[in-house]
């Protein structure tokens, strides 16, 4: 009886789960590999923010210099501090595959012919673009598995999942702007140079979440687990 009533609560919360609104600021992307770990991420991606974001893609951060490291690979300059990120999640939405991209030129509202230089970072893995643009950036996926390891802190699980509530630390190392700016904020729709708003984002926090026909197939196995329980 109690295993019936377990499969019961896992297929409640997953049926639940795709009763959520759909994601609003959705981006097809491409990725390149570089000189630490696979980044792997290519298709249908969402974009996380901030003030201009709708709520299920909704988050807050802020940050601070450190001199904690992200790589252990002689790639951090010790002459340049770091900045770790906090940010928390409110979208009410677990997200996996989530990726911090650096906007390496900013758009210039008065001139948009030229763009303002932007983000210089050391721990990239690779660079991810807009698909079927050739404006690739660097990018980092946030987590605490390989060379590059941003992730330093969860307030829930330590499991790389970006879980609703929870807040998120991670390191950008050797973060520099050409030009001043913060590397907070994630209040622009779009990466690199599909960026809209003003202040422009100096960087974007883009994830994943299961596709519906997953969740699906998840709420189908549990019914039918359920039912043999019988």
């Amino acid at each position: 009886m109690k295993k019936i009533f377990l499969l019961f609560l896992v297929c409640n919360c997953v049926l639940t789960f795709l009763s959520l609104p759909a994601a609003g600021v959705p981006l097809e992307v491409y990725s390149i590999d570089g000189p630490q770990d696979p980044l792997l991420l290519n298709g249908h991606v969402h974009e996380l923010g901030e003030f201009v974001f709708p709520p299920d893609e909704e988050i807050i951060s802020a940050w601070d210099l450190t001199y904690q490291t992200a790589c252990f690979d002689g790639s951090d300059d010790p002459m340049i501090p770091n900045v770790v990120v906090s940010m928390i999640n409110l979208t009410g939405i677990d997200w996996y595959d989530v990726h911090y991209v650096s906007d390496l030129d900013i758009p210039n509202n008065s001139h948009p012919a030229n763009p303002v230089p932007g983000a210089l970072i050391s721990n990239f893995d690779g660079w991810i673009g807009n698909a079927g643009l050739a404006d690739h950036e660097e990018a980092f996926k946030i987590d605490s598995i390989g060379i590059n390891t941003p992730l330093v802190f969860e307030s829930l699980i330590f499991d790389n999942i970006f879980q609703a509530g929870e807040t998120w630390n991670f390191i950008i190392q050797d973060y520099t702007l050409p030009l001043a700016g913060s590397p907070t904020p994630f209040d622009s729709v779009g990466i690199a140079s599909l960026s809209t708003g003003y202040p422009p984002s100096t960087g974007s926090i883009v994830a994943v979440i299961p596709e519906p026909a997953t969740i699906g197939l998840l709420a189908l196995g549990c019914l039918v687990l359920v039912r043999s329980r019988k």
